[in-house]
């Protein structure tokens, strides 16, 4: 999850964002589940320029389900 986090370009607020991903165990489907209510309030991102861009890759996994592996998102590391 974290080398794919890496690949949205997040900018200034990256490193936070890695953090709190990694803290909270966030992994493999539990990404494809995160609201934007979560980003904000479970793993505290402020940045609401960050969420909108995790949120949209997201539901670009679950749309495109045929570019999505199981396992693809697996580890936090």
């Amino acid at each position: 999850v974290l080398q794919w986090l890496k690949t949205l370009e997040l900018g200034p607020v990256e490193e936070e964002v890695l953090s709190q991903f990694s803290e909270n165990e966030i992994a493999g489907v539990d990404t494809l589940e995160l609201t934007d209510s979560d980003l904000k309030e479970q793993l505290g991102i402020k940045a609401l320029g960050a969420r909108r861009k995790i949120l949209r890759e997201i539901a670009k996994l679950n749309d495109n389900q045929g570019m999505y592996t199981p396992g693809s998102l697996t580890s936090t590391s």
